[in-house]
């Protein structure tokens, strides 16, 4: 099996199991982009799926595990049924077996912790300067420093997991929103998959405009540090 198909069975069979709200092709993580994720999904946690073909090898797939275990809450290898015997991995990894037109659930994966610098480190600096748009004392973002200091001057550890989550989801809905839709339709993904377009002016919702709720935490210093920035923004 090619690996432009197994990506779309691999995505098909999530989305249609509603495993994630978002779940897109091919997205780098790490700090600089250190490697890309053969599918990228986001629900409550950020999860990644690995993709081994019949036709590749498994020489590169420690390094890829190594990264994604800082960057993703849950990781899953699919590979082809001749790697099964062969996989050396980390017992909280998950297993699919990649079968012709499905894939089958081997064994589930168990959460792995992410620092709170690893979850900033998927933001764009423009994403910062969005974000803390109309916040007293944080016009001035000139670079990705600025703004995870920032970041971390006002929320608390679990509240930037939350609003990484909740900037992600908004990111990539659009994209997601189609393959779902050329799946409802039996369309091809092949196309949407080559077509990803840069945004020079991503939409991010300011964090004075986001509902606490979304940041799901129940400390009550941090409701009031909250209330407090958006009383002076």
């Amino acid at each position: 099996m090619k690996e432009l198909k197994a990506k779309e069975l691999v995505i098909k069979y999530l989305l249609e199991k509603n495993k994630h709200d978002i779940a897109i092709p091919e997205i780098s993580v790490g700090k600089n982009n250190s490697v890309r994720s053969d599918i990228f999904a986001i629900n409550g946690d950020i999860t990644i799926y690995e993709i081994k073909t019949e036709a590749d090898s498994l020489t590169r797939l420690d390094n890829q595990l190594k990264y994604y275990r800082q960057y993703a809450n849950k990781i899953y290898v699919v590979v082809d049924k001749k790697f099964l015997n062969k996989l050396k991995i980390n017992d909280n990894i998950g297993i699919y077996e990649l079968k012709e037109n499905t894939i089958k659930l081997l064994r589930e994966a168990v959460p792995f912790s992410v620092k709170t610098d690893h979850y900033l480190d998927y933001w764009w600096t423009k994403e910062y300067k969005e974000i803390l748009r109309g916040i007293s004392g944080f016009s001035k973002i000139n670079n990705h420093v600025d703004g995870r200091n920032a970041i971390k001057s006002i929320l608390t550890d679990e509240e930037i997991k939350n609003l990484t989550l909740f900037r992600l989801k908004e990111r990539y809905k659009n994209e997601s929103e189609k393959i779902k839709k050329a799946i409802a339709e039996s369309l091809t993904l092949s196309d949407i998959f080559k077509k990803r377009e840069y945004v020079i002016n991503p939409k991010v919702t300011p964090l004075k405009d986001i509902p606490f709720g979304e940041l799901r935490t129940i400390s009550l210093q941090g409701l009031c540090n909250y209330e407090a920035l958006i009383k002076t923004s």
